[in-house]
């Protein structure tokens, strides 16, 4: 069945990807100036459709609540995306919708750092920190997110060792 689930999804990422670009979707210009941009030909921008589909469709076919909470979790990061695909936007407002996504995760999910190696954390500074922390993971996924594959690859690397 997860064999099944993860090459749908396979598929329906590529289906996806291979739209944007067809029909030029998104397209980062390479003549557009933008911080962190080393492309030297345009490409697409809208990396969060293939995940936000596939992903969709992993919940979906599994009836997955866990599923759920983690879309509903990353809702304020695809809001925040698209934005940016459309609009230059400032640090801050990132930094808002990243607080508020990573704040959903720890109340939904309940994905509470309660140690830290020396002992447990009492529950508002452990709450904190889990939030500090999955804000900090998001910024470091979102400063290497303009590199070709980079991501997407460390993504993969970090599932997997989580897995």
């Amino acid at each position: 069945m997860i064999l099944k689930i993860f090459l749908a999804s396979l598929i329906l990422a590529g289906l996806s990807i291979s739209f944007l670009k067809r029909n030029k979707l998104f397209l980062d210009l390479k003549e557009e100036k933008k911080p962190q941009k080393v492309h030297v030909y345009s490409v697409p921008r809208g990396g969060w459709i293939p995940i936000l589909t596939s992903f969709g469709l992993g919940v979906v076919l599994t009836k997955s609540l866990l599923g759920v909470k983690f879309l509903i979790s990353y809702l304020p990061l695809l809001v925040c995306g698209i934005w940016e695909d459309y609009k230059r936007t400032s640090y801050k407002i990132r930094f808002v919708f990243m607080f508020l996504s990573a704040t959903l995760a720890v109340i939904l999910l309940k994905s509470i750092v309660w140690t830290v190696g020396f002992g447990y954390l009492p529950s508002i500074v452990a709450v904190a920190f889990s939030i500090f922390a999955l804000v900090g993971a998001i910024n470091a996924f979102n400063i290497i997110d303009g590199l070709n594959g980079l991501s997407s690859g460390l993504g993969i690397l970090s599932a997997l060792t989580y897995f």
